[in-house]
């Protein structure tokens, strides 16, 4: 893995533990964008670079997305990666990540 994209990986998994994401996605279970935009402690963002944020961190296998069959959105679910991102988790690494 070339350095660069392993800091990118870094500061991504940093960010997503600093806003809480995997504590809002485990408290709702399935969460669409929207939803969890809602959540975040963040006055002011652009959901199609949160939108850009999520998918990255798919990509990481941080989370997985899926589609409702009905209404035909995207939600996010954990994967045990993100399980372990938890802060109740008995096992969590995010205090570690915490700053």
């Amino acid at each position: 893995m070339k350095k660069s994209k392993l800091k990118a990986e870094t500061i991504m998994l940093r960010c997503t533990v600093n806003l809480g994401i995997p504590d809002i996605v485990h408290s709702h279970g399935l969460i669409t964008l929207s939803q969890l935009a809602t959540q975040l402690p963040i006055n002011s963002f652009s959901i199609d670079r949160l939108n850009h944020f999520m998918r990255y961190v798919v990509h990481m296998k941080l989370f997985k997305i899926s589609t409702d069959e009905i209404t035909k959105e995207s939600k996010y679910e954990l994967t045990p990666a993100s399980k372990l991102l938890v802060k109740s988790h008995k096992k969590s690494l995010a205090l570690g990540l915490w700053k």
